[in-house]
Formats: structure tokens, C-alpha cells, sequence
């Protein structure tokens, strides 16, 4: 008896584990993301056309014939179109769909150059601070904090985040009593520190120098040089440590 009352408990802690991290999906999972919501071009749609046709005499006929108006040719297989009055990019769909000539008709979506930063480990390895859909090893990453469309918002400028821990590897510096050396860690060379506020409250001195090495870690997740070509990127990286 007592062992099926074990097996139950067990059981239900481990539903009450999976219900747990069900519950942590993000809200988005399955969803567009918040910052980059379908924004159009408005009165515009564009018109591609199938491999071996002459966009620029297709277009031509196409303004001629349907009374269209041709906004500018793309470099490749399509071309903007302007929208005329009162008609939508749907209507549009209606009055050209059977034309053989065409392989698709669709809004003219607008695309934003986001901050990819060059650290060679942020891709494919830090796919916790991706946008919805980017790829990670080849896999789509849907859990990530999407760091890469709040970069084009704020980097953390004029922010100044303190951090209690071990210490961090921040400067070049060895210790006149114990004769212990600290080094700054290469991937920290460009990121700001107030070193005037800085406190070491074991040792009593005003060199927070990392003893352990958590510290260091923790502040290089928040503000680690970014877009220097060394490891990983930071979340806040011009934010003030």
C-alpha cells in the first residue's frame, strides 16, 4: 500500500512539473512577434511574376490594360505597384489572379535591418536573446527575449546597473597586501564601469575584483563587450556597470 501511495505522490509532482513549464511558454509562441507586426507600405503592393517573363513590357501592359500604375521595377522577377483609390491589395488579388504571368500578389511588407552584432558565439549559440523565429543550429528559436528587435530601440545608454556578487573582472590590478593579480577579461575591454562606486565589502577596499568568477559572468551577460568580435554579446551593452 505504502509503495502505490509513493508511486501516486511521485506521479502527481511530476504532472505538477509539467504543468509548470507548460505554463512558462512564452506568450508569443505561435504568434508574430510584438515589434514586428505585418507593417505595410501603405498604397502599395507588389506584383511577382513567374521566371521568363520581361517585367518591365509585363508591367507596361499591365498598367495599360487594368489601368494600374507602375511605382518602380524590382531588380529581380517583380514590381511595385501603386494602389488607386478606394481598391485594396485583396481586390487587386481578384482582378489579376488569373493572369498566368503572375506568381503572387502581396502587400508591400516594410523590412528593418536589425542589430545582428558580430560576437562569433551570439549566433548560433545565444538563441535565449533572439527574436521569435531566428535560427539557432537550424532550428527555429521561439523562446528567446528578442534582444535583437529591443537594439534597435536602446542598448542600455544612460542606464547604470549595479551588481552584488563575487566581483568582476574589471580592471588590471594586484592587490598590495596579498600580492593577488586580477586581470580584466577581454571580452569587458568596452564595457563602461563607475569605478568610483565600486566595493569590495570582504576584502574592505574599493577594488571589487572577482574571486570567484560568477560575478564576472553575470555582469557579462548584462553588459559584456558587444560587437568587438570576441564571444558572446551582452543584453543592456552600453549600459554602465
Amino acid at each position: 500500500m505504502k509503495k502505490v501511495l509513493v508511486s501516486l505522490i511521485l506521479v502527481a509532482l511530476l504532472l505538477t512539473v509539467f504543468v509548470q513549464v507548460k505554463s512558462a511558454e512564452p506568450l508569443f509562441v505561435g504568434g508574430e512577434p510584438l515589434s514586428i507586426k505585418n507593417e505595410v507600405a501603405t498604397g502599395e503592393f507588389i506584383v511577382g511574376f513567374k521566371d521568363g517573363i520581361n517585367v518591365g513590357l509585363k508591367a507596361k501592359a499591365l498598367e495599360n490594360s487594368k489601368s494600374l500604375k507602375v511605382k518602380r521595377i524590382g531588380l529581380k522577377n517583380f514590381a511595385v505597384f501603386s494602389l488607386t483609390q478606394g481598391k485594396t491589395v485583396d481586390s487587386m488579388k481578384e482582378l489579376l489572379q488569373n493572369d498566368p504571368d503572375i506568381a503572387y500578389i502581396e502587400p508591400n511588407f516594410i523590412a528593418h535591418a536589425f542589430a545582428i552584432p558580430n560576437d562569433p558565439l551570439f549566433s548560433p549559440y545565444q538563441w535565449d536573446l533572439y527574436d521569435y523565429r531566428m535560427l539557432s543550429n537550424g532550428y527555429a528559436s521561439n523562446y528567446g527575449i528578442q534582444a535583437v528587435s529591443a537594439w534597435n530601440i536602446t542598448r542600455g545608454a544612460g542606464v547604470k546597473v549595479a551588481i552584488i556578487d563575487t566581483g568582476i573582472a574589471y580592471e588590471n590590478y594586484t592587490d598590495p597586501v596579498t600580492g593577488t593579480q586580477y586581470a580584466l577579461a577581454p571580452d569587458l575591454a568596452n564595457t563602461k564601469f563607475d569605478t568610483a562606486n565600486a566595493y569590495d565589502f570582504v576584502n574592505n577596499d574599493t577594488h571589487a575584483n572577482d574571486d570567484n568568477g560568477h560575478g564576472t559572468h553575470v555582469c557579462g551577460t548584462i553588459a559584456q563587450s558587444t560587437n568587438n568580435g570576441i564571444g558572446c554579446a551582452g543584453i543592456a551593452y552600453e549600459a554602465t556597470i
